[in-house]
């Protein structure tokens, strides 16, 4: 029997209340010319735009964030999205001027913008096609990602929306359906189900691995790219290093992100962590990022100060290796 699909129609409560944005924000005008519309990272403050035009999304469940602002200062107002097929895509919750899409099948369909009296007020077409390869961020080039022995590596399933994480022609698919960890010789893998899904499936897979050479394949859709990963003992941690290498920071401002990498001679290992020591002023950097496939090599903490004063923090890595980070702490 044929899939039926119910056409939603999504209030959206604070879209009437948009300041006027420039074309900068989200580059591609709708086709009655009265907003601006582009993929958006989901951010309600200044969220980066890319034009639909420049990416499509992929099957089975691809979501995305679509921003929508006004293309002119006197834009008709709008109430609520929908799209011309869901059998395509889906357009779903709203929020602050942004429109939610998930995909269904490929093909093209327009999502479309009402007011109160169910009058078209713009639209743009969205674009769902099958990835033809898998590109992963952070891994142009045939350098192996280097692990550090014993220390986790994580392989996101579903990426969040926005990465540009599978190649589909001279576009970019959004997130889309979940990856598959195909081949790992002489690696351990762990699923992980870090967030609930209506799937129960495990959003990441956590890859440990023994000091040695290996390949593991990652599959989409029936698309496969092979990571080739050299695990390297202790022992051949050589340094390490802090970006940035000191701070400045307020007590009244939002805490600082620093991030900390090993090196083997000049090659960043992954899965280093820190164990800090820290004066009283200071709280113990709190670890905000994990080691995953596809981001900038490093663990990411974040520091937090109780009193003004300049401080040292201390990162004790593995292999004995330390980094000193200099922290002024300004009252204002």
């Amino acid at each position: 029997m044929k899939k039926s699909w119910l056409l939603p129609l999504l209030v959206c409560t604070g879209c009437l209340d948009f300041g006027y944005e420039t074309p900068g924000l989200c580059p591609q005008s709708g086709q009655k010319g009265e907003y601006w519309f582009g993929y958006s990272d989901g951010a309600l403050v200044f969220p980066h735009c890319d034009a639909l035009t420049d990416r499509v999304l992929a099957p089975d469940g691809a979501t995305a964030w679509i921003t929508v602002s006004p293309a002119h200062k006197n834009p008709k107002p709008w109430r609520y999205a929908r799209s011309t097929d869901n059998l395509v895509v889906v357009a779903g919750a709203l929020q602050s001027g942004q429109v939610s899409v998930s995909s269904v099948h490929p093909g093209r369909a327009f999502v479309e913008l009402y007011d109160d009296s169910n009058q078209l007020a713009d639209r743009a077409e969205v674009v769902v096609q099958r990835p033809t390869s898998i590109d992963l961020p952070g891994m142009a080039g045939a350098s192996p990602v280097v692990l550090l022995a014993g220390s986790p590596l994580w392989i996101e399933h579903r990426p969040q929306a926005a990465t540009p994480y599978v190649g589909v022609g001279a576009g970019v698919a959004e997130a889309g359906p979940p990856l598959e960890i195909l081949q790992t010789p002489g690696l351990s893998l762990l699923p992980l189900q870090l967030f609930d899904n209506p799937n129960n499936a495990p959003t990441f897979t956590e890859l440990v691995g023994s000091p040695g050479n290996s390949t593991f394949t990652i599959g989409l859709d029936g698309v496969t790219t092979s990571v080739a990963i050299q695990v390297v003992d202790v022992s051949a941690l050589t340094s390490a290093k802090a970006d940035p290498p000191s701070l400045t920071i307020s007590l009244v401002s939002s805490p600082p992100i620093i991030h900390i990498s090993a090196l083997s001679n000049t090659t960043v290992v992954r899965g280093a962590r820190c164990q800090w020591t820290v004066p009283a002023g200071l709280q113990v950097p709190l670890e905000v990022e994990s080691e995953r496939l596809g981001s900038d090599p490093g663990t990411a903490y974040q520091i937090n100060a109780v009193t003004p004063g300049s401080f040292t923090a201390r990162c004790w890595l593995p292999g004995s290796l330390t980094v000193d980070v200099p922290i002024t702490v300004l009252a204002n």
